[in-house]
């Protein structure tokens, strides 16, 4: 019977359903937050941006406004990390110094922000 079928492909294509092929739109956004994808030598540093959660900052902001200012691809930046106050972005090395003096004047959704060379504080 047709009818029995059909629910049994909607169940394998609902939301959430699980497939063998770990696809889906957040399949791609998990796994870009978990491994990062540095160009070249691999080597990852991180930046820190003056605004987060709080100023309604999102990963795709961030990942916009990067790329969009610096001509940079997506695939160059690593994990992203957003507090209330601040975010940090990983990027890959070979790019840090680039991102970091086009954005000195860019707009994050519609603000300026300090962009710096994230610092770990020992």
């Amino acid at each position: 019977d047709g009818d029995g079928e059909d629910e049994v492909d909607d169940r394998r294509d609902a939301p959430g359903a699980k497939s063998g092929s770990g696809g889906g739109p957040g399949a791609a956004r998990d796994e870009r937050k978990r491994a990062p994808a540095g160009a070249g030598s691999g080597r990852m540093s991180r930046i820190y941006v003056g605004a987060g959660r709080l100023s309604g900052i999102q990963p795709k902001s961030l990942v916009g406004a990067i790329t969009g200012e610096s001509g940079i691809t997506g695939k160059q930046i690593g994990a992203i990390e957003i507090a209330d106050r601040f975010s940090i972005v990983e990027l890959a090395e070979e790019v840090v110094e680039d991102v970091l003096q086009a954005m000195r004047t860019a707009l994050i959704r519609g603000k300026k922000v300090p962009v710096r060379r994230f610092v770990e504080k020992q």
